[in-house]
């Protein structure tokens, strides 16, 4: 039981590390877009910037959901480790 609990507990910390480095790249994604978007804004047709707007939209939707599911896991990896530590015998009492 306790190693299939390590194991859990492991399999949340990945995810959530994961997870994290997806959001990284779509925020990195964004800021060089956004850069690149504002350098060019100029010479940019008007049906390529509606394209580059929804683009982003697109993106900023799925950073949305990929943190909603971040914090759905760090909250149960959370609540994961109280139950953990209260399954624990204390030994604070006896010796």
């Amino acid at each position: 039981m306790n190693r299939e609990l390590l194991n859990y507990n492991k399999f949340l910390s990945t995810e959530i590390r994961r997870l994290k480095e997806h959001i990284k790249k779509i925020d990195d994604h964004l800021i060089i877009g956004e850069n690149l978007y504002k350098k060019y804004k100029k010479e940019v047709p008007k049906n390529v910037s509606l394209e580059h707007k929804k683009k982003v939209n697109n993106f900023k939707n799925k950073r949305k959901i990929y943190q909603g599911k971040l914090n759905e896991l760090i909250q149960l990896q959370l609540n994961f480790n109280k139950m953990v530590k209260q399954l624990q015998p204390s030994t604070s009492g006896r010796k």
